[in-house]
């Protein structure tokens, strides 16, 4: 009697139901710590700009009321992607859309706008800080966030 080599059809659909479980437990995971991961590049994105404002005021007595007095880019909104570089201009890596309100009551106020493929991080969708260092986020329904957004 010969004997049978490879799969059978039992096996190979087990294999696949068990790769497909884990899956579905593990993908959202991940993208979750992928998403809070993003979320970084934004909160030290503004951090570096509130010290700069900070600089700003020291040295000149008022504060940037653009990103060209800033950063020297004169451009608004800038964009924010993995590279943790500002630009003028959105690219297909872009994660997060950054603005300046110079006048929001409390002086200025720097905001991170989820755009491209952290759109789905919908828990903290906005993420800003102001000119005393309050940090606010807001979930893409608009309401406000929690402080996990910042951590």
């Amino acid at each position: 009697m010969r004997q049978q080599r490879g799969f059978t059809l039992i096996e190979l659909v087990i294999t696949v139901a068990v790769v497909a479980l884990v899956a579905v437990i593990a993908l959202p995971g991940y993208q979750r710590y992928v998403n809070r991961t993003h979320r970084t590049i934004a909160t030290s994105t503004l951090l570096a700009l509130s010290n700069l404002q900070a600089q700003q005021r020291l040295t000149r007595g008022q504060d940037a009321g653009d990103f060209e007095t800033l950063v020297g880019l004169d451009a608004a909104p800038l964009f924010v992607g993995r590279d943790r570089q500002l630009q003028a201009a959105a690219t297909a890596d872009s994660l997060y859309q950054i603005s300046l309100d110079p006048d929001d009551g409390s002086g200025w106020r720097l905001i991170a706008t989820a755009v491209g493929r952290q759109l789905n991080d919908l828990p903290c969708r906005v993420i800003s800080i102001d000119r005393v260092a309050q940090q606010r986020a807001q979930n893409a329904d608009g309401q406000a966030a929690s402080e996990e957004c910042w951590r």
